[in-house]
């Protein structure tokens, strides 16, 4: 028996199957926009709910087709620091780091695309950071 999931939109009534492809919600046929990526991670809490930490850099890593533009910004205890912007040619394998030194509890960040000009494969979104004090 196969099994099928499914995903519901939470700001309006759509539903999505799980596997059955990526299109550009609302856009019309012959439009010329662009799909853009936008992600937001979870928050990590590396230290506990009281711990603090000194968060260093989000490290992204990715697969493109024709070079890429991208915007990484660090959010640290809900907060949302300065954006800072990629850019680079060619294919393959990527790597960025937004470096930035802030104090915390809680990171999260939000990765998206600034141009599309190929495609963009997302593989992961981690971080560096030095931790001060645990509470767990």
């Amino acid at each position: 028996m196969a099994s099928v999931t499914y995903f519901g939109e939470a700001a309006g009534a759509r539903v999505f199957q799980y596997g059955s492809g990526l299109v550009n919600i609302g856009k019309t046929i012959g439009s010329s926009t662009d799909y853009q990526f936008d992600l937001y991670t979870w928050d990590i809490v590396p230290s506990g709910e009281v711990g603090d930490n000194v968060f260093r850099s989000i490290d992204v890593s990715f697969n493109c087709s024709n070079g890429y533009s991208i915007g990484i910004t660090p959010i640290v205890d809900g907060v949302a620091l300065n954006e800072q912007t990629f850019n680079g040619a060619g294919t393959g394998e990527q790597q960025t780091q937004a470096f930035f030194a802030q104090r915390g509890t809680r990171l999260a960040a939000r990765v998206r695309t600034l141009v599309r000009q190929g495609d963009i494969e997302m593989h992961n979104v981690s971080c560096s950071y030095w931790q001060i004090r645990t509470n767990q």
